[in-house]
C-alpha cells in the first residue's frame, strides 16, 4: 500500500489534468476495501516492496504457506527489473521509448514534475480530505499482521 500523499502524486504525474478530489476519494474508496480484508492479506508499505522485497517475500511465504523464491535487492537486481519494465512498456504499449514521466519506476523527470504537484495536494482546500485518507492509511498500517 501506498502512502496517502504520494499515491495521488504519482496519479497526478500520469494523468495531470485529473481532479485532485476525485484521485483522494478513489484512494479512499479502494483503501477501504482493503482494510476489510487486512487480516487475510499480507499488507506491505511501497517504501517495503520498493527497498526491501526480500523481506515481504517471506512475509508472503509464511503468511500462506508457500514458497517464492527471495529477490536479492542488489543494483544488478534492480536494474534488471527496470529494464524488464521499459520492454514491456515498448512492447505493449505500442512506443519506440519510454516516456520519463509516465513509467513506473523512479527518474529524475517524475521528481520533478512530483515537485509540482505536491504544491496542489498541498494547498489548503485539500487538508479535510488528505487527513481522511491518511487516518485510513494509518488504520491499515496498524491492522495489518
Amino acid at each position: 500500500m501506498r502512502d496517502p500523499d504520494a499515491a495521488i502524486l504519482s496519479q497526478l504525474m500520469k494523468a495531470p489534468s485529473r481532479n485532485v478530489h476525485t484521485a483522494h476519494n478513489g484512494y479512499i474508496d479502494f483503501y477501504n476495501y482493503v482494510l476489510l480484508l487486512a487480516n487475510k492479506v499480507v499488507i506491505a508499505t511501497y517504501d517495503e516492496v520498493t527497498s526491501d522485497f526480500d523481506a515481504v517475500i517471506k512475509k508472503a511465504n509464511s503468511f500462506y504457506g508457500i514458497e517464492f523464491r527471495p529477490f536479492e535487492h542488489t543494483e544488478d537486481n534492480i536494474k534488471k527489473v527496470f529494464s524488464r519494465l521499459d520492454n514491456h512498456v515498448i512492447k505493449h504499449h505500442g512506443v519506440t521509448e519510454v516516456d520519463e514521466h509516465k513509467i513506473t519506476r523512479p527518474t529524475s523527470a517524475k521528481k520533478n514534475l512530483k515537485d509540482e504537484c505536491k504544491d496542489i495536494i498541498e494547498q489548503k482546500y485539500f487538508q479535510s480530505i488528505r487527513h481522511e485518507a491518511d487516518a485510513l492509511y494509518q488504520q491499515i498500517l496498524s491492522s495489518r499482521n
